[in-house]
């Protein structure tokens, strides 16, 4: 990973970072468990509510969802250059390419999430949602076995941690329990990708501009 694409991928989900807060302070008010909530709510608002053309209470939402829209493409743009770079090394074994594939597929699952509102494109948010975390855990399965000589090493560590909350994010989507918020485990998930995704880039630039090869 080249110096470049590693300020790339992290500028852009930093971006990420900066572009849904923005959006999460313009938001009118509305939540599923709280309608009539002024503001965003961090513990019980999804982030696709930003979404959202018209609240939960009924307000006129129209400037969070193109921030929210953005903030997704800029996520998606980090994802894809992180993977990719993958392929620039001398090692193209099976992992390599699933976790390029499967990159992908959680890329796109994350654009799709921007630009499908679910009071509108239910069936399509939600298919969007299943390719992002789908492809985001089987990416990060890949990775760690790209990378299993490391399975010490923080980032590995870090990536096992995201594929458990992608597996604990499902089953309290399916089977809620009071007290852990769904909208709260998304955020806590959603970050810790954020995190995952720096600390990794800044992992391989140092692995190889150390000369270690990966």
């Amino acid at each position: 990973m080249s110096k470049g694409v590693c300020i790339a991928v992290i500028a852009c989900q930093l971006c990420f970072v900066v572009l849904s807060g923005l959006a999460m302070l313009v938001y009118p008010g509305g939540a599923e468990a709280f309608p009539n909530a002024d503001g965003y709510l961090f513990s019980y608002n999804y982030f696709s509510d930003l979404g959202l053309p018209t609240t939960a209470a009924g307000f006129d939402n129209p400037i969070a969802p193109g921030l929210f829209a953005i903030s997704l493409v800029a996520m998606a743009a980090s994802m894809l250059t992180f993977y990719s770079s993958m392929l620039a090394g001398g090692c193209k074994s099976i992992s390599v390419w699933g976790c390029v594939g499967a990159g992908l597929v959680s890329a796109l699952g994350v654009i799709a999430v921007g630009f499908t509102p679910y009071t509108i494109y239910f069936d399509a948010h939600y298919w969007a949602v299943a390719a992002w975390l789908s492809g985001i855990f089987l990416a990060t399965l890949c990775f760690t076995l790209v990378y299993r000589a490391h399975i010490r090493q923080l980032p590995i560590l870090w990536g096992l941690m995201i594929m458990l909350l992608v597996l604990a994010y499902v089953a309290v989507t399916f089977y809620p329990v009071g007290w852990l918020p769904t909208q709260r485990l998304q955020k806590v998930l959603v970050y810790s990708i954020v995190i995952w995704f720096i600390a990794a880039s800044l992992w391989r630039y140092r692995r190889i501009h150390g000369n270690v090869i990966d």
